[in-house]
């Protein structure tokens, strides 16, 4: 019997691994290496043999094995590419081969919350990583990621760019395109399904099989709540930590921009709820965290350097990076409720210390907004970061005996909600506002526990907020928070009101521009929501600030598109591929 003849003169086939409707993968042999080092071959056949896409397919070939090079250089959780060559009608990717098990979704195999939380926080790097490179993978699922038996480090394997250059056809048009949708039913977001995926799609996906990880189900079988369209995941877990539930949530909006923009923010965020968690039985999980990330470093306070990956691209390419600053979940929601600069910090007392109340939204974060909106300086008309301190926060047994005015009442309800106790922070807040009609602070408060995403109230939320603006009619806060909530609730008369309302106090604020565009384009009137991210557009270019523009131009390029106009949603797209 003779010898198996080496493919390509060099790799000896060891063993089938997989087979699909792309091609086949194997376990291989690499000859001409002095280690005999073991790799994956990849062998690839274009769905479509057509004279008139070979030589398309072979150039996006070459182009895509160049992009997979670039990522997973410089990784260590991506796979490294070896080589890549045609033969035959067939396309081969030689990649390093990852030993280990992958994730599993099985109602016996469950992992705990503290496993989980380590496995997203060892996964964001990698994923910052990919995007940077303006990548975007696309086919997150436990089954693409690989828990390696060395270090049992998180890998990232099998991107989706692969298997849509396989399933090029030539439309009616004559033009290149995928014949098929890329990604896994249950694991993908609508704007993936539609075609048109963001860098907050992979977010989607990376955060799904987190919590089909938690609960043991997988995603067809997570009931959706079909007045919101959002997954009803959290009663599987009742218990589950409030700032991992609401990250979790937000992170799979059926809407991408009411999601984490980038996976710098989402791990800043992540970040924060590990050094703030009140949880005793926190513990440091078996993963590994990977070392520093070329394109991804951590600089005190919370702030997030990352290399490009905020924006959203639907067509992806190759490009250099900018270094951009991100603020923190934390750091966002903290000035959004110390916006009133003038109400003087209460304290109460707490076992022989005190501890100020003024940023309530420490550890559970403020979740209700269409996006992450910066503190308003209603004096000048333009936005401002405001730094955020994490205050050693007590136990639960640490809290003071029974407050017996309002102010102390409110200060209790503070702590309480940063700690996740969301029950008792509504009784107090409650109690404030019955001793004290006119609690201004106690009303928002209490608008801010209903609104949370593990107690969400949204009529409730509002009440609240309405009640305290009928006290303040122009607090820019409140009113930022109510129009949030009436857009969650889909009350979108209202969220315009309220958002013009806060135009007219901030004239120059292009934050509030482009969630006006957002509630106008979900109102299907397009040529205003276009109006309206044409003036955001324009006041960020004025403030010197063309990166925020980015994640406009593709909302204003989806809304000329709606509106009859694809010629120039494609120009957005094209613009928003441009900005640094």
């Amino acid at each position: 019997m003779s010898a198996q003849p080496l493919l390509n003169y060099r790799y000896k086939i060891l063993r089938a691994l997989a087979e699909g409707g792309f091609g086949k993968t194997f376990l291989a042999e690499d000859t001409q290496m002095p280690s005999k080092r073991r790799c994956v071959i990849k062998q690839l056949k274009p769905v479509s043999s057509r004279p008139e896409i070979a030589q398309i397919v072979q150039d996006r070939f070459t182009r895509e094995a160049a992009v997979l090079d670039a990522v997973g250089k410089h990784h260590n959780q991506i796979p490294t590419l070896y080589a890549y060559f045609a033969t035959a009608g067939k396309f081969y990717l030689v990649q390093e081969w990852i030993d280990g098990e992958p994730l599993q979704v099985a109602a016996h195999k469950v992992l705990p919350e503290e496993r989980v939380h380590q496995l997203l926080r060892d996964l964001l790097p990698a994923i910052a990583h990919v995007h940077s490179k303006n990548v975007i993978h696309r086919d997150i699922k436990p089954d693409n990621i690989i828990i390696r038996k060395a270090d049992q480090r998180p890998c990232l394997i099998d991107f989706g760019a692969v298997k849509e250059l396989m399933s090029t056809v030539v439309s009616p048009a004559g033009l290149p395109q995928s014949s098929i949708v890329i990604g896994t039913a249950g694991y993908m977001p609508q704007e993936q399904a539609a075609g048109r995926p963001t860098f907050s799609s992979d977010l989607y996906s990376l955060s799904m099989t987190a919590i089909c990880i938690l609960i043991g189900k997988h995603p067809a079988a997570i009931p959706t709540d079909s007045r919101t369209g959002r997954l009803l995941w959290q009663q599987y877990l009742p218990n589950i930590n409030p700032a991992l539930a609401d990250i979790l949530t937000k992170a799979i909006h059926p809407y991408p921009q009411h999601r984490y923009h980038s996976a710098a923010e989402m791990l800043a965020a992540l970040t924060h709820q590990a050094t703030s968690t009140t949880n005793p039985n926190f513990t440091s999980p078996n993963f590994t965290s990977a070392p520093p990330t070329a394109g991804v470093t951590v600089s005190p306070p919370g702030m997030l350097t990352a290399s490009a990956i905020q924006a959203p691209t639907p067509h992806p390419i190759t490009a250099n990076t900018t270094e951009v600053s991100i603020p923190s979940a934390h750091q966002i929601t903290s000035a959004q409720a110390n916006s009133q600069a003038n109400t003087p910090a209460k304290t109460f007392p707490i076992k022989g210390t005190a501890i100020t109340a003024t940023a309530f939204a420490v550890g559970a974060g403020l979740l209700i907004a269409v996006r992450p909106q910066p503190d308003i300086d209603t004096s000048s008309g333009n936005t401002r970061q405001t730094q955020a301190t994490t205050p050693n926060l007590p136990t639960a047994n640490e809290i003071a005996d029974e407050p017996t005015s309002a102010e102390d009442f409110t200060s209790r309800a503070s702590l309480l909600y940063s700690l996740g106790r969301l029950s008792q922070s509504l009784q107090d807040v409650d109690a404030a506002i019955e001793l004290d009609p006119n609690a201004l602070e106690a009303m928002s408060l209490k608008g801010d526990i209903l609104a949370n995403q593990s107690r969400i109230d949204l009529p409730g939320a509002i009440a609240a907020y309405t009640q305290a603006l009928a006290i303040e009619p122009n607090n820019t806060d409140l009113l930022q928070k109510r129009c949030s909530a009436y857009q969650n609730n889909s009350e979108l008369d209202l969220a315009n009101q309220d958002c013009t309302q806060l135009i007219s106090l901030t004239p120059n604020n292009p934050v509030l521009y482009d969630q006006r565009g957002d509630i106008r384009s979900a109102q299907q009137n397009y040529p205003a929501a276009i109006e309206d991210y044409t003036q955001a557009i324009k006041i960020n270019e004025s403030e010197g600030n063309p990166a925020a523009n980015q994640s406009i131009y593709y909302s204003r390029g989806n809304a000329y598109a709606a509106n009859g106009d694809p010629g120039k949603g494609l120009e957005d797209f094209e613009k928003m591929r441009e900005q640094p």
